[in-house]
């Protein structure tokens, strides 16, 4: 492949065409996208990328300078080539030993690698444009996702698309678009087919922002048979044909009942029967994609045929999991079916996207008096009975050989994810702050923190703990930490610790200001741009709930407890607050705020003033101050 020739123009370019404020800018991105069969037989496709940026800015060299080429498995980068080419046209080559490669990722078995390399001589007003190709073994590109919005603005983005070619392959390849004004293809030479996307703008993250793929541009290319089917159709096929695939693997056998009736044992209703049973696949069957499995474990996974023998083995796949509480579900006089979900965390799904590849989920419908409902024991994460916050909000097909239905798979209430805080603390007239802090996580905020620490050793969870603190309030020492386990999904997250902070209330000469809301002190509003270009999306509705005690000096006294305002935002949610103060000197504040009431997680983008607004008058009231005043003495007899 040729170095394509580089304009006049693009050379003395000072500012991005795209976006006039970026630091750098993609001249142009050339994806190229080939599928092959070797001897008709075994099936490969190659990568071609081709990238020139132009670098505005020392914020881009410093982002753009420095490159990390992803692969991982089978797949191979060569032919990878860079330069650099400085405003006067001069150039600079990368050299070879220049390149060199190392492991990003390593975890659950997989090993993802980078090809890394800096660009030489980048400077403002340099073009650097590299290539490379990755060939991809024993795989056609189905279901991939090419690349549209990107984090820098792409002036020309060009599409070559080569599909396999075999008469005895009776698919076609077709593409899907998202969020862009992709041209028809065109039939080029050699097979290709081509398509060009101009002035691209970068992508860029907003807090409470939708899933990336849901707005962000991209195109995703696959191969399928022409059909002509409806929406209800196509997926009362696919639910009889799902049913067909994963019904062999679910065997109820003696051994099996014998087991579901002594889990069961004790059950005082069926939620409980199938709480138990669920407990029992998240203890006792151990995940094949765990970073506790051996290859003694793997060889025995192997020997799994159906849900009687992942139950006798104690181990298996996600899916063995998922079909074992089926079989124990079943076992106990459940009616249950292999239920197919979207990721709302990926994307938002509609019946018309005629595809199982946008139902990447698979969970366990369980009837239980005479509804529907959903379980998830292969998550070691979120509390039995429940389902992540992924899978909430969703329809579901529940897979039948007789009649596939949907159903919804409703958001939990707010208040079934908690963050509830609680302090007691006792302040200085230095203005330093001691005390017992308690942190109680249930819902989908458990779920959270078990994941973030699930690798995390005990003393890098208290570290972690610490360092969160300190971020908050600097110089604060945190000791007596007690810490919940992540993986034991029977208890609630219990974070546990004492704290001290120097300067936590500022003093002036007879009073101290001190805020009373002390899980808040120190925090960012949650919106601070003035603008949006995307619609709120919250993950789940929540809530907050914060007691705080505050042992007042001696010699000083509060005159008024007053409290700031409560705000009450239907359909949405409220936000209240109280503060009083007791006969020994105490401080008491109370805080609530519940957001995404009745599953209300989405606002528009045209009512994000008015949720900045409000938002930013929540955090004005978390700020607020209360005034202690130094008590005066009188001496007795003084007139």
């Amino acid at each position: 492949m040729d170095w394509k020739p580089i304009s006049p123009e693009d050379l003395a370019l000072r500012k991005a065409r795209v976006d006039p404020a970026a630091d750098a800018e993609a001249l142009f991105w050339e994806i190229t996208v080939a599928d092959a069969a070797s001897n008709n037989q075994y099936p490969y496709t190659m990568y071609t990328h081709y990238l020139r940026i132009k670098i505005f800015t020392d914020r881009g060299v410093k982002e753009f300078g420095t490159v990390d080429l992803d692969y991982a498995g089978k797949e191979h980068i060569s032919d990878l080539a860079a330069r650099t080419i400085e405003p006067d046209g001069s150039i600079q080559e990368l050299q070879k030993d220049a390149v060199f490669d190392r492991v990003v990722v390593k975890g659950h078995g997989l090993k993802v690698h980078a090809r890394s390399f800096a660009m030489p001589g980048v400077k403002p007003g340099a073009i650097i444009e590299y290539r490379w190709r990755e060939s991809h073994d024993n795989e056609l590109a189905n279901y991939v996702r090419l690349p549209g919005q990107r984090d820098i603005p792409i002036e020309h983005l060009v599409y070559h698309l080569k599909p396999l070619e075999n008469p005895y392959f009776p698919y076609r390849m077709r593409y899907q678009t998202f969020n862009i004004d992709l041209s028809p293809f065109k039939a080029e030479r050699s097979g290709y087919f081509t398509s060009t996307v101009n002035n691209i703008p970068a992508y860029r993250e907003e807090p409470d922002s939708p899933p990336a793929d849901q707005v962000r541009s991209w195109v995703l290319i696959y191969y399928e048979q022409d059909k002509k089917e409806t929406p209800d159709k196509f997926w009362k096929s696919e639910g009889k044909r799902l049913y067909g695939y994963y019904k062999p693997f679910v065997k109820v056998n003696g051994d099996v009942k014998a087991l579901a009736a002594q889990i069961t044992a004790g059950a005082k209703s069926p939620a409980d029967q199938l709480r138990f049973i669920e407990i029992y696949c998240q203890k006792n069957i151990k995940d094949l994609n765990g970073n506790s499995v051996t290859e003694a474990d793997r060889e025995l996974a192997k020997e799994n045929h159906n849900t009687a023998d992942t139950l006798k083995r104690g181990i298996g796949t996600p899916m063995d999991i998922q079909l074992a509480f089926a079989a124990l579900a079943m076992a106990s006089g459940f009616e249950a079916r292999v239920a197919c979900l979207p990721d709302r965390g990926s994307m938002f799904f509609e019946k018309t996207m005629m595809s199982t590849y946008y139902l990447p989920v698979r969970d366990i419908a369980v009837k239980v008096d005479g509804h529907w409902r959903l379980y998830d024991p292969m998550s070691r994460y979120i509390e039995p009975g429940r389902t992540r916050w992924q899978e909430e909000g969703v329809d579901a097909l529940i897979t039948d050989d007789k009649n596939p239905e949907w159903v919804n798979n409703p958001m939990t209430a707010p208040l079934s994810s908690q963050h509830q805080r609680a302090a007691k603390l006792r302040l200085g007239e230095d203005g330093s702050l001691d005390g017992d802090v308690t942190e109680l996580l249930t819902g989908h905020p458990a779920e959270i923190w078990r994941w973030q620490n699930r690798d995390r050793s005990v003393q890098d969870r208290e570290e972690q703990l610490r360092t969160d603190a300190r971020n908050r309030l600097p110089g604060a020492e945190v000791t007596q930490i007690k810490l919940s386990d992540p993986a034991d999904l029977a208890q609630t997250v219990s974070l546990a610790y004492h704290i001290k902070v120097q300067g936590y209330a500022t003093r002036t000469g007879k009073r101290l200001f001190v805020t009373p809301a002390f899980f808040e002190f120190n925090e960012a509003a949650r919106y601070s741009s003035g603008d949006r270009r995307y619609y709120i999306c919250w993950d789940y509705p929540w809530s907050e709930i914060e007691n705080v005690s505050i042992q007042v000096p001696d010699g000083f006294s509060l005159d008024h407890a007053d409290a700031p305002g409560s705000l009450i935002f239907d359909p949405v949610g409220s936000y209240t607050v109280k503060i009083s103060k007791t006969s020994d000197n105490h401080v008491l504040y109370h805080r609530e705020l519940i957001v995404g009431q009745s599953g209300n997680i989405l606002v528009p983008r045209t009512s994000y003033p008015n949720l900045k607004k409000l938002f930013d008058g929540i955090h004005d009231r978390d700020s607020h101050l209360l005034t202690l005043k130094m008590q005066t003495t009188t001496v007795a007899g003084a007139k």
